[in-house]
């Protein structure tokens, strides 16, 4: 059984820094690849990331919408204040499921968590 939770869920932690241009890339396919092989939670771990510019948060919106058009979940978890901040000025933080930790996000995922979903 845990496996079969854990088939559906998969986790993209970008490289420290900046999201932006440099990451695009390899974010949309990630999203791409894993909806193309039936994976329905997405989680991109910002624990490493300290900004996110405008092509960052395009970016989000872009994966977001491909993972909402096929049904999935797009999550985030371990915002640094500033990247919240950024999220929420440009309108997008109530778009995403929004998680402390890997853990809290896998814990949801796998029915351990109570609470199903936290508002940060």
């Amino acid at each position: 059984m845990l496996g079969d939770w854990m088939a559906l869920q998969q986790i993209f932690e970008p490289n420290p820094g900046i999201l932006g241009t440099s990451v695009a890339p390899e974010l949309l396919y990630w999203v791409s690849s894993n909806l193309e092989a039936g994976t329905t939670f997405l989680l991109i771990d910002l624990k490493n990331t300290t900004r996110v510019d405008s092509s960052g948060l395009g970016t989000l919106m872009i994966a977001y919408n491909r993972v909402r058009r096929v049904g999935g979940t797009l999550a985030l978890c371990s915002l640094h204040p500033d990247v919240r901040l950024s999220i929420e000025r440009a309108g997008l933080l109530e778009k995403f499921d929004l998680y402390t930790d890997r853990r809290e996000f896998e814990n949801f995922v796998s029915g351990d968590d109570d609470l199903h979903r936290y508002a940060l």
